[in-house]
């Protein structure tokens, strides 16, 4: 109810009928809907935010506008009382994306990860250590399509990790879907996946690293990817046939 009341109510009055399904499972629905007309248009709509909670923590806030209950539910479907059969509306989420250009690169990109490991004594439930590893990468673009990125990580026993750096200069060229960096490892170059995303907020960003912790490779689809916030967009405005789809509150209520 929270979201709702911080991602959708503010942009509607007379709100009526309003329904709030959840389904409790594995991978739980959030589906809250309602009528109610439009401060910006004087429009009557029929509104749904949807979020499926993802086990891998990706799910996103999706608010569906359309000019009636109907007309939604033939191109997404109706509420359905189980966890399976999601997919229309769940996968829009995935269509928020643009190609990158050169200038939506400019500043700095990072991210970080950690993780432990406790280990205890099966005879006597005695604490016998940890092991902990971080990793840290940060990527600088420049004017001029150079860029400088800074990597960081240790590992080991706690109290006696080792630690390593390194950092690499070079040059960045974009093309919409991908980008190369030069003078990678030992010399290489290395190909990214980028695109940018529609924010109501713009201006937010990071970079999205597989679950080793490396940038993500073009080539390898294990790994994950560079993702831009496009500065540029106020919102998601993708008009599908009946109405507005928008992703609200992708960092705020996750």
């Amino acid at each position: 109810m929270n979201a709702w009341n911080a991602l959708v109510a503010p942009r509607y009055n007379g709100i009526r009928n309003f329904e709030w399904k959840t389904i409790q499972s594995f991978e739980s629905i959030s589906y809250l809907r309602a009528d109610a007309t439009e401060k910006a248009s004087g429009r009557n709509v029929h509104v749904v935010l949807f979020k499926k909670h993802s086990s891998k923590g990706d799910g996103r806030y999706l608010e569906f506008v359309a000019g009636s209950r109907g007309e939604l539910e033939a191109a997404f479907g109706a509420y359905r009382n189980e966890e399976f059969g999601w997919e229309r509306y769940a996968d829009m989420q995935f269509r928020n994306k643009f190609p990158a250009g050169a200038a939506d690169l400019l500043g700095n990109w990072g991210a970080s990860d950690y993780a432990s490991l406790r280990y205890y004594y099966v005879s006597n439930g005695g604490f016998a250590g940890a092991t902990a590893t971080s990793l840290a990468d940060l990527f600088t673009f420049l004017p001029g399509g150079r860029y400088e990125s800074d990597h960081t990580g240790a590992s080991g026993t706690v109290g006696n990790q080792k630690w390593s750096r390194q950092i690499y200069k070079g040059n960045v060229s974009v093309n919409g879907w991908s980008m190369t960096l030069t003078n990678r490892f030992q010399g290489e170059g290395e190909n990214f996946q980028c695109h940018c995303s529609a924010t109501e907020r713009g201006g937010a960003g990071w970079e999205d690293f597989g679950a080793d912790g490396s940038a993500g490779d073009a080539d390898d689809a294990g790994k994950g990817a560079l993702i831009v916030w496009w500065r540029r967009l106020a919102v998601l405005g993708g008009f599908v046939g009946l109405g507005l789809i928008r992703e609200v509150g992708y960092r705020d209520c996750v």
